[in-house]
């Protein structure tokens, strides 16, 4: 089971206390756009495996690409 990173979000509100916008310490914005980033990976791998694509590996992509 995959663990979720904890973040302190600082809300901003109006008076009627309801929300309007939120600050985040730099790193929990880090954390955050590394799991979006993650998550958008895996659709893209999962939406590949779906249509049968020929999937390459790093080595593969290297030899054919770089020459390694």
């Amino acid at each position: 089971m995959k663990s979720y990173p904890v973040i302190n979000p600082k809300f901003v509100t109006d008076e009627g206390g309801n929300r309007l916008g939120v600050f985040l310490d730099m790193n929990d914005f880090v954390i955050l756009l590394d799991e979006i980033e993650d998550r958008i990976d895996v659709e893209i791998a999962e939406a590949i495996i779906e249509q049968n694509q020929k999937t390459y590996t790093a080595e593969e992509i290297e030899k054919k690409y770089l020459g390694k």
